[in-house]
């Protein structure tokens, strides 16, 4: 078991919160990594029949599991067309197993299984520790996290990990793989976690071109980087322009939306239902398949990668939206509120998908604590956000935001649709609510 510089660590968690309270105000304090939600929206995991060496855990038996799925950016709360990474968090409710059967997360969550994802299958940061001087590169922009990363050898594979995962196409969250980044063990087995979308023909016609998309990409970039620069803000000035931050925000909002992935999200999943394919990536030795160094990659060709799932996300709508029926209004803000209220960390879960290595460690303590933080200033009750993200109540608001349950609710969600933008374009669209 890895150790931990526990004072180093404790450092690193007052940082944050000091962070998060110079980036927001109660009640409305975000999470200090994947703040940004695209949208929190119901699913199924369905296992079937498994490769026998895997039947561990969530994986032994096929069934059906309700979940809960958070789509996210990693840093801030920002333009969607900046390069960023892209977060995908699982929340399975009621896997098999007693409450002894499950990890101690120390904030008595004992009925769920998370799996945290983004888009590169390497990690950032080799050492927990390394965030506290990371963190303040974060908050002046993308010129000092890269002078973050040039700075030291030791940094560069890291950096490289941040880049690859950042400069992924992203024009639906719904069309993008993620990966767990970090370890985990599987039974006797250890592996690393991949969501593969399917990329049906409904969701690939969707997608705006790539080619504008990457060009209102990297004019919103390159807007909102050298924008921060002195010479460039000097020069705008002598062109008679007004640099300030808020022209340059308004500047990239007439490029393309900033919410688009949000968009994006909402409108594919009003008409259609999507998928991914859950693998495992199968751990061979500590040269191919490290576990400590987080930012080294588990090599493909030496790796088996094998399937063991299917995440099914259903029609629904999940984001309140002027002209909703009451009752469908009431239901997706319940699910926006989740969407920021619920703890997601690899602890939650069965002792036998423990998370492995130094990062996972020092994860428990930073998000344990961040989330006692955030909630304690947001007036939010853990006890609340237990019962509002369990079976009861995730399928009180399934009939309502699937329309499935009577004629009656059928056609409030019929008319919720309505309400949603159509297209997954990314130019223009009408004003939706923010949290």
């Amino acid at each position: 078991m890895s150790e931990l510089d526990l004072p180093r660590i404790d450092g690193v968690i007052a940082d944050l919160k000091t962070k998060l309270l110079e980036d927001y105000a109660p009640p409305q304090i975000k999470r200090d990594a994947h703040p940004k939600l695209h949208g929190c929206v119901q699913a199924e995991l369905i296992i079937g029949e498994v490769d026998e060496r895997f039947r561990h855990g969530l994986f032994k038996h096929p069934g059906t599991y309700r979940t809960w799925v958070r789509f996210s950016n990693a840093f801030g709360i920002q333009h969607d067309l900046k390069a960023d990474t892209r977060g995908l968090a699982l929340k399975v409710l009621d896997p098999p197993g007693g409450e002894s059967d499950f990890l101690d997360a120390e904030d008595g969550e004992h009925s769920s299984q998370d799996f945290l994802m983004a888009t590169h299958d390497a990690f950032f940061l080799p050492r927990p520790e390394d965030y506290k001087e990371f963190a303040p590169a974060v908050k002046k922009g993308s010129i000092a996290v890269a002078r973050y990363f040039l700075s030291r050898p030791s940094r560069w594979r890291g950096g490289l990990a941040l880049y690859m995962s950042a400069r992924v196409l992203a024009r639906n969250p719904l069309a993008i793989p993620y990966f767990s980044q970090t370890p985990y063990q599987l039974g006797p087995h250890v592996v690393k976690l991949q969501a593969t979308p399917n990329l049906t023909p409904e969701l690939t016609r969707s997608l705006p071109p790539a080619g504008a998309y990457k060009t209102k990409a990297l004019i919103v970039g390159m807007a909102l980087s050298v924008s921060r620069l002195r010479v460039i803000k000097l020069i705008a000035r002598l062109l008679g322009k007004d640099p300030s931050p808020a022209n340059v925000t308004a500047f990239c909002d007439r490029v393309a939306f900033r919410d688009s992935l949000r968009h994006a999200l909402m409108s594919f999943l009003s008409s259609h239902e999507a998928e991914f394919h859950l693998k495992v990536h199968c751990f061979v030795n500590e040269e191919i398949t490290p576990i400590e160094d987080a930012t080294r990659r588990w090599k493909n060709t030496a790796s088996e990668i094998i399937p063991v799932a299917t995440l099914r996300i259903p029609r629904q709508v999940f984001w309140p939206m002027p002209g909703m029926p009451t009752e469908v209004a009431q239901a997706t803000s319940r699910m926006m509120d989740l969407g920021e209220n619920m703890s997601f960390t690899p602890w939650h879960g069965l002792k036998v998908h423990e998370p492995l290595g130094a990062i996972n460690l020092a994860r428990k303590r930073i998000y344990l604590q961040i989330a006692r933080f955030r909630r304690l200033q947001n007036g939010v009750e853990a006890s609340e956000v237990l019962a509002q993200q369990g079976p009861k109540s995730y399928d009180a608001l399934r009939a309502i935001v699937q329309g499935i349950s009577v004629p009656a609710t059928s056609s409030r969600f019929d008319s919720a649709l309505s309400a949603y933008p159509a297209g997954t374009g990314f130019g223009s669209v009408p004003e939706t609510q923010n949290p």
